[in-house]
């Protein structure tokens, strides 16, 4: 007898109980009664058995009478029944109905409106009206058979019905391999992007396993393989596993050492049969005093890495605050959740100037946390409550060994000078093939990182080239007005990858592991706002450090496209435009030198607000100039083109107030000379055509009080 069985009896009935008066009036059965009176042969749904005659035949059985006089209480035990059969036993017959439908040529596409909508061609061959109330059994069951699934608990009811993959072509039902792939490839993608129920992945999965299978013969190509595998041979299984403290599932060949998305430990990572949902967290007032102080704590946090990740010294250090402060707004967001509250704002902070003390600060705060999650602990008397503040409690003393280690000595790093002599000499990455190297504007403030190149790419050694490199230029790039050298693009691997077939493979762990100092150093070269994963390899790897993901785009030439990229690239365009707010600051031109046709001005003056409010700093204005210097020396023509006759001669920042014709120059003042050959364009600054200098650059607001 299953204790599990037994639960979902007394589940029901209390369900039913609050109801239903006759069921008030009787005693409820104890799980001991329960478990003796189901201990006989377990009924079991008849083939073609709905729901409805299961449970009609259950409440019409003469022992079942005799055990459960009570009619509510025995429709409960029935319905136990049934929910029970259909969790442990998978719809055999879905699957071995697989084979009996014909399968449509591989060009063939599934227009689900036509299908479903005014056609109703798969209405029309299950021979039903329009009026879905009106419809049999058999007609249920025809319609069940053309959907990868439904909700067995609410047979009758189109909403039920997911998937389809089925459509009739001269009158008869075909499999269409495109839908199938489409459904498969959002399955390997983002498995929580599924509406379906956790139990139900397998059957799922297995059905998708066999149409491959089906596919492959149909068309005797071994290429055709389900996302999550390499070739048909190596019969890994997908697997699925749901984080018990932030619900995420994760879907795998294998469980991963930490949730991806909140780094709980991987003994909270669980089957998704196995997976406790909350629908409500009750709590005692205690707790959720408890509750609400580490949400404050969290939300600190939060905020003293994101301070931090700004003030970091080098991208290492950057990289280490960005990946604490990801951890900190993912506990945030559970706690608020717990709480029934909207996810609370982050708080102005102050942090320190160098990474060392930083870290000493970061380590003082996970202190402060620590102490609290384990004073919860022990005060919590809720399982659910107890869980999360044990979970968080280990990332937290996690946070706590890695800041000690660092306020002692920082992160090792390499600066670009180092870096640039090192790449010279060829030495760092000697031992490793790189067949497509990184690409783009190193400069970019958003990165794209795919899995590993293609063929297309190794001939032409840059990524993302032929099919999928114009669609990721019209359907990723063009809406954000963006060329492919406005951004930086790189592969976790630079190396094409195959299996034994010579048909091009996913990178593997062991292989991701092996390129990823080179992948690092090259990501924090860049140092980009914005990081989008191609595929579901660079999302799973880079999780922490994703801002966005998206399909690969030669994913999107095979399977097509649901709206999500649309969608989320208007996310990322929003993103750009809130995070690279564009500055300008015009200034006009202190003096000029006619016989060396050479001009003097003011690019930036510290403190001085702008028409937008705006003001820099001393300290972001020598930041800025040194990085002009270092990087450009580019000079433009209203800011519409690049003005090739002109260079720079002179950039310095003012050690001290001084005075140039008559025109005060401020301490921390940066001044630019700049040698113009084009004799019409210097004629046209001695007519005052040109009358100074502007500066356009990309930056991030932040709100300070301009103290005088």
């Amino acid at each position: 007898m299953s204790i599990k069985l037994v639960k979902r009896v007394l589940d029901n009935i209390s369900k039913i109980e609050k109801d239903s008066p006759t069921v008030r009036n009787v005693n409820v059965p104890s799980p001991a009664e329960i478990a003796e009176e189901l201990d006989y042969d377990n009924p079991i749904p008849r083939e073609d058995e709905t729901r409805e005659e299961f449970i009609d035949r259950f409440m019409a059985d003469e022992k079942a009478v005799e055990d459960f006089p009570n009619e509510e209480q025995r429709y409960a035990v029935a319905l136990s029944y049934w929910e029970d059969y259909q969790e442990n036993n998978p719809d055999e017959k879905e699957i071995s109905n697989l084979d009996k439908f014909k399968i449509a040529e591989l060009d063939r596409n599934l227009d689900i409106n036509q299908a479903l909508g005014e056609d109703n061609r798969v209405k029309e061959f299950i021979g039903a009206s329009l009026d879905y109330t009106k419809w049999n059994d058999k007609q249920w069951n025809l319609y069940k058979n053309a959907h990868l699934w439904y909700d067995k608990n609410n047979p009758r009811k189109l909403e039920s019905y997911k998937y389809l993959f089925i459509d009739i072509i001269e009158n008869e039902p075909y499999i269409i391999p495109s839908a199938v792939f489409v459904i498969a490839d959002e399955l390997n993608y983002d498995i929580n992007s599924l509406d379906i129920p956790n139990k139900d992945i397998d059957i799922v999965v297995s059905k998708i396993e066999i149409l491959y299978s089906r596919f492959r013969e149909r068309f005797d190509d071994d290429s055709i393989v389900v996302p999550w595998v390499d070739s048909p041979s190596e019969g890994k299984k997908l697997e699925a596993w749901r984080c018990e403290i932030c619900n995420y599932v994760y879907l795998g060949n294998k469980k991963p050492d930490r949730c991806p998305h909140c780094g709980v430990d991987e003994k909270y990572l669980v089957s998704p049969k196995d997976y406790i949902h909350y629908e409500e967290v009750i709590v005692s007032d205690e707790t959720r005093v408890n509750l609400e102080t580490a949400l404050d704590l969290e939300v600190e946090c939060e905020s003293l890495y994101r301070c931090m990740e700004e003030k970091a010294e080098n991208r290492i250090s950057e990289s280490y605050f960005r990946r604490l402060a990801r951890h900190e707004e993912k506990h945030k967001d559970e706690l608020a959740e717990m709480l029934g509250v909207s996810e609370p704002d982050l708080v102005e902070v102050e942090c320190l100037d160098n990474d060392i003390d930083n870290f000493k600060l970061a380590y003082e705060a996970e202190l402060k946390v620590i102490e609290h999650y384990k004073e919860s602990i022990i005060n919590a008397k809720e399982e659910r409550a107890i869980n999360v503040f044990k979970a968080f409690l280990e990332i937290e003393e996690n946070h706590r060994d890695l800041t000690k280690v660092y306020s002692i000595k920082s992160p090792p790093y390499m600066d670009k000078k180092e870096d640039k002599n090192i790449n010279d000499k060829e030495d760092i990455y000697k031992d490793l093939e790189i067949d497509v190297p990184e690409y783009g504007n190193k400069n970019s403030r958003i990165a794209f990182v795919g899995a590993s190149p293609s063929d297309k790419d190794l001939i032409r050694k840059e990524p993302l080239t032929g099919i999928g490199g114009k669609i990721f230029k019209d359907k990723y790039l063009s809406p954000l007005s963006l060329e492919k050298e406005d951004v930086f693009i790189i592969n976790l691997v630079p190396k094409v990858l195959k299996n034994k077939y010579d048909i091009l493979r996913q990178p593997n762990d062991e292989e991701i592991e092996k390129y990823s100092d080179w992948f690092i150093n090259k990501i924090n070269e860049v140092n980009p706002d914005i990081i989008v994963a191609l595929g579901n390899v660079a999302y799973r790897n880079l999780i922490e450090d994703v801002d966005y993901k998206l399909p690969h785009p030669t994913a999107l030439y095979k399977f097509g496209d649901w709206g999500e990229v649309d969608r989320k690239v208007k996310y990322i365009e929003k993103n750009l435009e809130e995070i690279k707010k564009k500055i300008t600051k015009e200034f006009k031109i202190l003096k000029s030198n006619d016989d060396k046709q050479i001009v003097l001005g003011i690019v930036l003056e510290p403190n001085r607000v702008d028409a937008h409010g705006d003001f820099m700093t001393i300290d972001e204005i020598e930041k800025s100039s040194y990085y002009f210097m270092l990087n450009s020396q580019t000079v433009g023509l209203n800011h519409e083109e690049i003005f090739e006759d002109a260079k720079v001669v002179e950039s310095y920042l003012a050690p001290v107030d001084f005075v140039i014709n008559q025109e005060k120059v401020k301490r921390g003042t940066w001044l630019m000379g700049v040698k113009v050959t084009d004799k019409k364009k210097w004629e046209m600054i001695k007519d005052k055509k040109f009358n100074g200098f502007s500066i356009g650059a990309f930056g991030r607001r932040y709100k300070r009080e301009l103290v005088n």
